[in-house]
């Protein structure tokens, strides 16, 4: 969600002056200090924060050693 600061506000030890507009998913946290500006789609509809729809998971891990 996109967020407007009503005056100075260190959000995640970043400062932001009044009138900037951020991102943030915390918004019940620090809704006294910003004003919404708008709504993500993501927040609308159910979407996995583990895999987005449009991106594959990373493989992890090592490669096999090649038999030498």
């Amino acid at each position: 969600m996109e967020v407007k600061a009503k005056h100075w506000l260190n959000y995640n030890g970043v400062w932001h002056k009044g009138g900037d507009t951020f991102e943030t998913n915390d918004f019940e946290a620090i809704k006294e200090h910003v004003e919404k500006v708008k709504e993500t789609v993501e927040e609308t509809q159910y979407v996995s924060e583990i895999f987005p729809p449009e991106e594959q998971p990373k493989r992890r891990g090592r490669p096999k050693k090649s038999e030498d």
